[in-house]
């Protein structure tokens, strides 16, 4: 993908043991492979898991046998702009995928979620010109914005929005605003 991307991993803690494997017999239809920012799912089994990508390639979705899952789209940045609130409803779509897929693989352990923007030099948040802002918008200043991670503790009992407010504040934290200025529904 040469345009900009986002790029949202969840990581198991049991992913870092070695005897971990997938056993991909029987999850095919159980997992939701649906890519971040499509309705597509051309899912298939590949070398590495279960693989499915949106018709255009532009969102793709890996779970990995070590139980990694990998979600990758050039949707939700666009023209050098990112919308919160459209990366909000996507995060907030994926994050319940994600922990539904692990259910139904039985990872119940904790799981860090890990959210990536690549290619956004020059990057500004489409929905802050509705605030009056009492500073200089500044466009973000590097090729890549690497979140800090997040730790989903309890996958049963997860609240998806306070999994994902850490996220938007800190973008909003990039644009010189101390947290995400919307109500997260």
């Amino acid at each position: 993908m040469s345009a900009a991307f986002t790029l949202v991993h969840f990581v198991p803690v049991s992913s870092f043991d070695n005897f971990r494997n997938i056993d991909l017999t029987g999850i095919f239809n159980r997992v939701r492979s649906t890519p971040i920012a499509t309705s597509n799912d051309n899912r298939r089994i590949n070398f590495i898991g279960v693989y499915s990508e949106s018709n255009d390639k532009t969102s793709k979705f890996q779970l990995f046998r070590n139980g990694v899952t990998e979600y990758v789209t050039t949707r939700i940045l666009r023209e050098n702009r990112v919308s919160s609130g459209k990366l909000y409803d996507e995060l907030k779509k994926t994050v319940s995928y994600a922990l539904q897929n692990y259910r139904s693989i039985e990872i119940i352990e904790p799981v860090y979620m890990m959210v990536s923007f690549y290619g956004v030099n020059g990057l500004l948040a489409r929905d802050i010109h509705v605030f009056d802002v009492d500073h200089e918008v500044v466009p973000f200043e590097s090729d890549k914005m690497i979140f800090p991670e997040v730790l989903i503790e309890d996958i049963d009992n997860a609240d998806i929005r306070e999994t994902i407010r850490p996220i938007m504040d800190i973008l909003w934290n990039a644009y010189g605003f101390s947290k995400y200025s919307y109500e997260l529904k």
